[in-house]
């Protein structure tokens, strides 16, 4: 009898997700604070995810910001559990959480 053995790997996320972003007005929300992608590199927040977690991009502060070229407004991306760390850092305040939705006819 021969025993083949088994590998288990863990895969670690590393933490770049689409979901996490925080949406700027204008750039000088974040002129000094974060780091802006080369606009004609990263044309998207998924392609600058893609890169981040390929590891063919890195970015100081675990920030960066990507300017969309679907919409022409500047995202910042933040990676995985360092949400609170950022927005203090560049100053942003929390979302509020949403209000329940009202449903049914008024009248």
């Amino acid at each position: 009898n021969k025993s083949v053995g088994t590998v288990r790997c863990k895969i670690m996320p590393s933490g770049w997700e689409e979901g996490n972003t925080y949406r700027f007005d204008s750039e000088r929300e974040f002129q000094g604070k974060a780091a802006l992608l080369d606009v004609h590199i990263y044309k998207s927040v998924a392609e600058a995810v893609e890169k981040l977690n390929s590891g063919t991009l890195a970015v100081e502060g675990n920030c960066c910001v990507v300017k969309s070229a679907s919409d022409d407004r500047y995202y910042l991306l933040y990676e995985g559990d360092k949400k609170a760390e950022v927005y203090n850092r560049l100053y942003i305040k929390p979302e509020a959480p949403d209000e329940p939705m009202q449903t049914g006819m008024m009248g």
